[in-house]
C-alpha cells in the first residue's frame, strides 16, 4: 500500500511567526479545525475547516499575553471543542467555553508548583468531559486532572524515570475509549505507552526512534480506527513518519516529507470528516498553514446479528476497495497460539461506506456487503472471519455458531459480547470515555480473537473444554437475554474470563436456570458487575442509567437491592489492575479436590494436596501482570470492597450506599489467591443451590489462562464437570 501524506497549502497567518495551534472540533461541524494563539497581543483565532482551507477569526484575547500553553477538549460536555489554556506565572488552569463565535475564560484550577509544567487532554477518568493531565519534570510525576464540571480536581497517577525531559501526548492506545499516554524521551528515543487502568498509568516500552532526539510526536488513527498511531516529525529532514499501533509496539514506516525541513509545528485531527487522521503543519517562516491528507483507507467491517445457528443468516458490512476475501475460521486455543480451523472462503468486492459523526452512539449504517448462512457442518464455536483486500489489508470480524437445538452438547458457555462492546472505542469512544448509548454496529476490536483482556481469554476454556473431549455450545449474551438457559438440556453453565456488563433480564435468567437445577461454574472476575439494558432491536446497550458521562458507581448491580452478584455468585469485585498470584488451598478434604496430587515444594515427593499448597502460580495471561490465575480483577466474598465499592468504580462524586447483601447459604472458600502490596486475592468458592445444582466461582478474569497449563486447576475442572454430571 502507498502510505503518504498528500499535501496542500489551507491558510496563511499574519505575523508569520510565533504562533502555537492546537486543534479541535470548535465549530461543531465533524471536521477539526484550528485555533491558533499569538503571544505578541494574546489573541486566539480559530481557523474554521472549510474543507479545503481554514477560515480565522478572532474568539478570545488572555491575560497576560504571553507564555501560555493550550490543549483542546470538550470540557464542558457540549458539542463544541473548548480550550484550556495554563500560565505558568501562578499555576492557574482556565477553561474556555465555546459559544460558538467565543471563548468565555473561568478559572478551574491551580497547581503547584506553579511552572514547568506540560499538558495534555482527554477522556482520563471516563465522565463524558475532557480532563487533563499534567507533567512536571522537577520529579517526573504525571497528575490527573479529573473533570468535576467545574474545575479540575488532580491526583497523582505515575512517575516516570528519568524525570525530566520528556514529551506526551495522549490518545486511546489500547483501543478500549480511555484515553492513554505516550511519552517519548530524547536521551535513548524510546516511546512508553501509559496504559490508562482507570487509576493509574502502567507504562511499558512500545519502539525506539533513530536517530533519538528532536523529535515532535502526536496521535491519531492513521492505520485503523480502533487504537491510535502517532506520527513523529524530525527536523533533520523534514520527514514524517507513522508508528502504526501493533498492539504491544509501534511500527515506523516514512509517510512523507516537507520543505523547508526544520521549525514545522505539527497538529493532527479528522480534517476531512471521514474520521481518518490527518496532519496539519503551520511554518513560521511565511506563516502557511498546510494540510496532509492520509490516503490509507484500510478494510473494516462488523457483522449483524452476532451468532446464528445452521441454516441462519448472519449479514456482513465492510467498508474497503475493489475485490476482496473473507476466510472463516473456527477458533480455539490451549496455548499461546491460536488454534485457527479454515471452514469456507468467500470473495467479494468492497466499497467505502461512510462514517457517520457519531458511530460509537448511533452505529455504522453500514449496508450489506455479503451474507453468510451457517452450514449445517458447523459445530458450535467462536469463529472469525479474516477479511483482506488486494493490498493485504485485514479485518478480523468474530462471531459465534449456535448448536442445534436438538442437539444440545450439555455444556453451554457465555460468550461476553456486552464486555466486548462496553470496551469498544472504535471512531474514538467508548462506555468508558463516559457514553451512555453505545452501538453493536460498528467493528469492535475487543471481539478479535487476539484480544487477550476479552475474547482471546475466553478461547483459552474453549480450547480446553474441548481438549477434554468435551463440545461446549456457545452463546452471546444477547442470546442468554433472550432465551436463558434450559438446565435439562445444559446441567452446566460456563461463565468465562470478563463478564462485566449483563442486563437485569440476564440475571433473572440466570437465577431461573439455577432455581431449574442448573449448575454454574464462573470462571472470570468482575462478573455481573455493571448492569445495562437493550434498546428494541438490541443493536444497542445503554449505560450509566441512561445518564451521559454518569459516574458509574449508580449503575452497579450490588447498589440495586434486588440483585447483588455477591449473593447468586458467591464473590463479587474486590480490587481491579491486580498484577497476580496463586490461590491457596483452603478446604483441601473438599470434594473438588478429590484425586488431586502435587509434589511437595520441600521434599518434591508427590502427596495429595494440603491446606496451605499454591496453585495457579503461572499462566498465559501476561499481555499486563504476570499471568498468575488471580489476577487482573478479582473477587472475594466478603473482602471490604466486595461489600461496598472498589477503587476502580468510583467515578468521582459521592458514593451511593450498598444495601446489605447475604452471602449463600452453605458457602466455602475452596481457595484463596495470596494477598499483594495492593489488596486481597480472588477467592476460590463453592455452595449448594437450593434448586439442587451447585454454583462454582473463581473470582478472576485470568483464570482461563492457568486452565491451560495448571494442572492442579485442570484436575480441579475436571472434578467440576464430574460434579454437574458432564
Amino acid at each position: 500500500m502507498n502510505r503518504i501524506f498528500n499535501f496542500a497549502q489551507w491558510a496563511t497567518v499574519d505575523p508569520v511567526s510565533g504562533w502555537q495551534f492546537t486543534a479541535g472540533d470548535f465549530t461543531g461541524d465533524a471536521r477539526t479545525d484550528v485555533m491558533g494563539y499569538h503571544p505578541s497581543n494574546g489573541t486566539l483565532w480559530v481557523g474554521e475547516n472549510a474543507s479545503t482551507a481554514f477560515t480565522f477569526q478572532k474568539w478570545a484575547t488572555v491575560s497576560p499575553v504571553a507564555d501560555w500553553q493550550f490543549v483542546a477538549g470538550f470540557f464542558e460536555g457540549g458539542p463544541k471543542a473548548d480550550v484550556c489554556g495554563y500560565h505558568p506565572s501562578n499555576g492557574s488552569l482556565w477553561v474556555g467555553q465555546n459559544s460558538g463565535t467565543g471563548f468565555t475564560f473561568n478559572r478551574w484550577a491551580t497547581v503547584a508548583p506553579v511552572d514547568g509544567w506540560q499538558f495534555v487532554a482527554g477522556n482520563f477518568r471516563g465522565s463524558g468531559r475532557t480532563d487533563v493531565v499534567g507533567y512536571h519534570p522537577s520529579n517526573g510525576t504525571l497528575w490527573v486532572g479529573r473533570n468535576t464540571g467545574n474545575s479540575f480536581t488532580f491526583k497523582r497517577w505515575a512517575t516516570v524515570d528519568p524525570v525530566d525531559g520528556w514529551q506526551f501526548v495522549a490518545g486511546d492506545f489500547t483501543g478500549n475509549g480511555r484515553t492513554d499516554v505516550v511519552g517519548y524521551h530524547p536521551s535513548n528515543g524510546t516511546l512508553w505507552v501509559g496504559e490508562n487502568t482507570g487509576m493509574e498509568f502502567t507504562f511499558r516500552e512500545w519502539a525506539t526512534v533513530s536517530p533519538v532526539d528532536r523529535w515532535q510526536f502526536a496521535s491519531g488513527y492513521f492505520t485503523r480506527r480502533a487504537k491510535a498511531d502517532v506520527v513523529g516529525y524530525h527536523p533533520s529532514n523534514g520527514t514524517l513518519w507513522v508508528g502504526e499501533n501493533g498492539d504491544t509496539q509501534f511500527t515506523f514506516e516514512q509517510w512523507g516529507s516537507v520543505t523547508p525541513v526544520d521549525n514545522w509545528q505539527f497538529v493532527t485531527g479528522m480534517l476531512d470528516a471521514d474520521l481518518w487522521a490527518d496532519v496539519a503543519g503551520y511554518h513560521p517562516s511565511n506563516g502557511s498553514l498546510w494540510v496532509g491528507k492520509s490516503v490509507v483507507r484500510p478494510i473494516e467491517g462488523y457483522c449483524w446479528p452476532l451468532s446464528g445457528a445452521a441454516g441462519e443468516n448472519i449479514s456482513f458490512k465492510i467498508s474497503g476497495d475493489g475485490p476482496s476475501m473473507a476466510s472463516f475460521y473456527r477458533e480455539t486455543s490451549i496455548s499461546g497460539a491460536i488454534d485457527s480451523v479454515h471452514m469456507s472462503d468467500l470473495t467479494f468486492v468492497a466499497a467505502p461506506q461512510a462514517v457517520p459523526s457519531q458511530p460509537w452512539r448511533d452505529g455504522c449504517g453500514w449496508s450489506e456487503t455479503f451474507c453468510l448462512t451457517v452450514p449445517d457442518s458447523w459445530p458450535s464455536g467462536m469463529y472469525s472471519a479474516k477479511c483482506i483486500d488486494a493490498s493485504s489489508t485485514q479485518c478480523d470480524i468474530t462471531f459465534m455458531v449456535k448448536p442445534s437445538p436438538a442437539l444440545p452438547s450439555g455444556i453451554a458457555v457465555l460468550a461476553n459480547v456486552n464486555t466486548w462492546l462496553a470496551y469498544n472505542g472504535w471512531g474514538g469512544q467508548s462506555k468508558y470515555s463516559g457514553l451512555a448509548r453505545t452501538s453493536f454496529l460498528r467493528p469492535i476490536q475487543g471481539a478479535s480473537v487476539g484480544s487477550s483482556h476479552l475474547s482471546r481469554g475466553e478461547l483459552w476454556v474453549l480450547g480446553w473444554l474441548e481438549s477434554e473431549g468435551h463440545r461446549p455450545d456457545v452463546f452471546t449474551d444477547i442470546d442468554f437475554h433472550n432465551d436463558g438457559c434450559d438446565a435439562s438440556q445444559y446441567p452446566l453453565l460456563v461463565m468465562t474470563t470478563h463478564p462485566e456488563y449483563w442486563s437485569t433480564t440476564m440475571y433473572d435468567n440466570l437465577m431461573t436456570y439455577l432455581d431449574a437445577g442448573g449448575c454454574l461454574a464462573y470462571l472470570g472476575g468482575n462478573g455481573i458487575f455493571e448492569y445495562g439494558t437493550y434498546d428494541e432491536d438490541q443493536t444497542v446497550m445503554v449505560f450509566r442509567n441512561g445518564v451521559e458521562g454518569e459516574a458509574r458507581q449508580f449503575a452497579l448491580f450490588r447498589v440495586t437491592a434486588t440483585r447483588p452478584e455477591r449473593s447468586i455468585l458467591g464473590v463479587a469485585t474486590e480490587r481491579c489492575s491486580v498484577m497476580g498470584t496463586g490461590y491457596r488451598v483452603r478446604k483441601a478434604d473438599h470434594a473438588l479436590f478429590a484425586g488431586i496430587r502435587i509434589a511437595d515444594p520441600i521434599t518434591g515427593v508427590e502427596r495429595a494436596i494440603r491446606n496451605g499448597d499454591l496453585f495457579g502460580d503461572a499462566g498465559l495471561n501476561t499481555g499486563w501482570g504476570n499471568g498468575k490465575a488471580s489476577a487482573w480483577e478479582v473477587d472475594t466474598s466478603e473482602g471490604p470492597f466486595a461489600t461496598g465499592i472498589p477503587e476502580c468504580a468510583r467515578d468521582g462524586g459521592s458514593l451511593p450506599s450498598v444495601p446489605a447483601s447475604t452471602l449463600p447459604a452453605g458457602l466455602v472458600v475452596l481457595a484463596r489467591a495470596d494477598a499483594d502490596a495492593g489488596g486481597l486475592g480472588a477467592d476460590m468458592i463453592y455452595y449448594d443451590h437450593s434448586g439442587g445444582g451447585f454454583v462454582f466461582s473463581v473470582g478472576s478474569i485470568t483464570f482461563g489462562g492457568s486452565l491451560v497449563v495448571d494442572s492442579v486447576i485442570q484436575q480441579l475442572m475436571r472434578n467440576v464437570l464430574i460434579k454437574a454430571g458432564i
